[in-house]
């Protein structure tokens, strides 16, 4: 059993992991949505110059292809990242909840954020694979 002293002492620790848990939960959406919104920006300027769309990728423009792959790696890192920091600080609370059952309630309030930032880390991860798989498939102008 511990004492009031131990357990104020796990508490900064756990504040810590939460702010890096929203930190995370923020970041992945927000990045995600940032890189749709820029290959959107990159295709529209590439295939819809004028009035009238091109069915290829202008010359000299060939680069947004690439910049396209590297957005969607990115994201995948980042998305992974999530959900390994997030798996990671579950774990941690999951193994102090086991050892202390009385724990104060930020060791289930971190093991909450984080299984919400398994949850969103994992399913945005899903989105990218999906839309780097559509980008791989479809051509950029079509």
């Amino acid at each position: 059993m511990s004492t009031s002293a131990e357990r104020i002492e796990h508490a900064p620790g756990y504040r810590t992991a939460v702010r890096i848990l929203w930190i995370g939960a923020v970041a992945v959406p927000a990045f995600w949505f940032g890189e749709m919104l820029i290959n959107a920006a990159l295709n529209g300027y590439v295939c819809f110059p004028g009035s009238s769309p091109r069915q290829t990728v202008a010359s000299g423009w060939e680069w947004v292809i690439w910049i396209r792959y590297l957005l969607e790696a990115g994201a995948a890192m980042l998305c992974a990242a999530g959900l390994i920091v997030s798996y990671r600080i579950w774990g941690e609370s999951q193994r102090d909840r086991i050892a202390d059952p009385l724990a104060d309630e930020s060791v289930g309030r971190t093991g909450f954020a984080a299984l919400w930032g398994m949850l969103f880390s994992g399913s945005f991860l899903l989105a990218v694979i999906f839309d780097f798989t559509i980008t791989m498939i479809m051509p950029v102008c079509t």
